[in-house]
Formats: C-alpha cells, structure tokens, sequence
C-alpha cells in the first residue's frame, strides 16, 4: 500500500520523524486551504499511485474536557469561513445562499464526512467534528458561531482541503490531530505544542506500523 503522510509545516514534519519510514511518501503541504489543496495537486499529477493520505497536524478544541496532547481521528470536516455576514440575520453559511453553487455533487452541504474511518481506525480513536477556518479567532462571538452552527469540536486551517481532496480523486483519506491549545486560547505555547506532537508522533507511528501489516486486508 502506498502512503502518502502530508502535514502543514516544517515543524510538524521534523518533529513526528517522518524520516524513520523511507518507504512512506511525505509531503509538506504549507498552511492554509488553498495552499494544502494545491501542493497535494501537484503532487498527486507527479505520483498518481497513492492509496491513502494520512494528514496530520496539531488543531485546537472547542471542548473543555479536552486534554493537551489527546489525539483524535476527524470524522466530519466543514469550511467554516465561506459565507457573508448579514447585519441583520448574523453568519450566513454559503449553503444557505439560495443559488445553484456550481460545486461537485458530493459538495452539497457544509459537512464532508470521511466514509474511509472504519476501514482506516485499527486503534480505534476519538472521533471528532471539525472546522477549517484561514484566522485565528478566540472572539466569542465567531466561536459561538462555529460550535452552533458546525457543531466543531476541532479547529484546523487545512483540515478541510484533504477531505476534499480525497473526495474529488476518489483517494481514501485519513485527517490525524493533536490537540495543542484551547480556540479560545490566543497564545500559542510552545511547549504544549511540543507535547502534542510527541503524542501525534506515537500515534501516527503506531498506526503506520499497523497499516503495513494490515495492507493486504484494507487495501482499496
């Protein structure tokens, strides 16, 4: 089975010591939507052979009961941000528009789930709903918005483009995260960050290490 592990930044990719798997593809992707979705592209036009994607990153938490360092598998993924704001009815999502979108057919509701879960979960994680947004926001006002109308628990800004991605090219996929911050939380802390992705670490090679064995059975 070949593997594709993408993940947003440098930091993250030293870090979870991706290096350790010569025979596992890995790919920076860059932070942000666009810029994932777009690196992904050019790298599957260059290496079509790819059997599953693995994205991996840390994310924040809507939850209060969340710990720092838990690891979590994203079973839905929404692209929180791309809507209007209306001075009298508050957020507006881009669904509820009222016009033909012109998006692909599975595209047809905030939400895009990732069906691959049952065949890609063998230690049996945390699930989690989460949302892609392009800022960092602790006002309250947003993250009401984001917990009500998303229900999110996570927040990524990349999340949702391998969801996408994996939906278009018909790739089963897998979204990864450690939580590393509360969203409400505006300061980054380096060392929590640090424990995160160790956690992120164990797990992910764990499970790279259960793919392998497993590729014969869940190979799609």
């Amino acid at each position: 089975m070949n593997i594709l592990i993408t993940v947003p930044s440098p930091l993250e990719f030293e870090k979870l010591d991706l290096r350790k798997f010569p025979h596992i593809q890995h790919l920076i992707s860059g932070v942000g939507t666009l810029v994932s979705f777009a690196t992904m592209a050019k790298y599957f036009q260059q290496n079509p052979a790819i059997d599953l994607i693995v994205q991996a990153g840390i994310a924040g938490s809507f939850e209060r009961n969340a710990q720092i360092g838990d690891v979590v598998l994203i079973q839905q993924d929404a692209q929180a941000d791309l809507g209007k704001i209306d001075p009298s009815k508050g957020w507006i999502d881009i669904f509820d528009f009222g016009f033909d979108l012109g998006f692909p057919s599975f595209y047809h509701s905030p939400f895009l789930e990732n069906p691959y879960l049952s065949a890609f979960d063998p230690l049996k994680l945390p699930s989690k709903n989460s949302v892609t947004i392009q800022q960092r926001n602790t006002s309250s006002a947003v993250l009401e918005r984001l917990l009500t109308t998303y229900q999110a628990q996570i927040s990524s800004m990349e999340g949702f483009a391998v969801h996408y991605f994996g939906y278009l090219y018909k790739i089963p996929f897998v979204q990864i995260r450690a939580i590393s911050n509360d969203v409400a939380d505006i300061n980054l802390n380096p060392i929590h960050i640090k424990h995160s992705l160790d956690q992120l670490k164990t797990t992910l090679h764990q499970l790279i290490s259960i793919y392998y064995d497993l590729s014969p059975i869940i190979k799609p």
